[in-house]
């Protein structure tokens, strides 16, 4: 996974998805939200959320494929990760913090964020942020 400078944002994700395929997985970018028309913060925050998210995909899933949609609905970023894979057998007795800081990095802005199994396969994070109309 390519490290990014700290003030990464939604521009950034092609960049960060080109880095997830050379590790060997598909995905696929739905942006159906306008990346620069998003303040900073929140900006950084998806990024971040979509940057754990496949982080996740790639160490915890048998998943060959992942869908990153970024949208906006009524005054808030959307941010989803959806794979096609199955949870991988634990390898060690350390777990992360890598769901627990999803939840917290879209609380911060007034947000949320779930994941989860989805009926017959996969799994989906879904976080929604708030968006100040007096930020933009």
């Amino acid at each position: 996974m390519p490290l990014r400078p700290a003030g990464a944002g939604l521009t950034d994700l092609d960049d960060l998805i080109a880095g997830v395929k050379g590790a060997g997985l598909t995905v696929e970018l739905d942006m159906a939200a306008a990346a620069g028309a998003v303040p900073p913060a929140i900006g950084h925050a998806g990024y971040r959320i979509v940057q754990e998210g496949l982080t996740n995909v790639l160490r915890h899933s048998t998943a060959e494929h992942a869908r990153v949609r970024i949208g906006q609905d009524e005054g808030a970023l959307l941010v989803e990760i959806l794979d096609n894979g199955q949870a991988r057998a634990a390898t060690s007795t350390g777990g992360g913090h890598g769901l627990l800081g999803m939840g917290e990095r879209a609380a911060a802005l007034g947000g949320t964020c779930e994941a989860g199994q989805v009926p017959g396969g996969g799994w989906r994070v879904r976080a929604r942020i708030p968006i100040d109309e007096e930020d933009r």
